[in-house]
């Protein structure tokens, strides 16, 4: 077994690292916001990846880097949320490519907008747009 994994890597490194050991699907990410219609932005390390109204189905390159959400809308406060990858498969083969393939964001997320005046519900800055 040692020596399929030492293989690998050999293999792997003399080839630039581009070979392929597991298929990989493009990633997707579904963002809500209530309320819906919010302008969002995705960031990762410091750079904007991302704008769309929501609510969207968005492919998001997997990374070992966490995603930060953020949305506005008007007469409300802005929503952040941030998305950290998690492993789901062997982290070593990780380590081996390097490339985050094993690590993947949540498949969704919701984000609630605070009202913007204090002191009122979300229903009753509806009813005032």
């Amino acid at each position: 077994m040692i020596r399929v994994w030492a293989s690998l890597a050999v293999l792997t490194l003399a080839s630039g690292g581009c070979v392929a050991l597991f298929p990989v699907a493009a990633p997707t990410l579904s963002v809500s916001t209530d309320p819906a219609g919010a302008h969002c932005t995705i960031w990762r390390t410091g750079r904007a990846v991302a704008n769309f109204a929501t609510p969207a189905v968005l492919t998001v390159e997997k990374s070992l880097q966490p995603l930060t959400i953020q949305c506005r809308a008007p007469g409300y406060d802005q929503g952040v949320e941030q998305l950290t990858p998690e492993a789901h498969a062997l982290p070593i083969l990780d380590v081996l490519f390097a490339r985050g393939t094993l690590y993947a964001y949540p498949a969704t997320v919701t984000i609630t907008l605070p009202p913007a005046l204090p002191g009122h519900s979300v229903q009753e800055v509806r009813q005032h747009r």
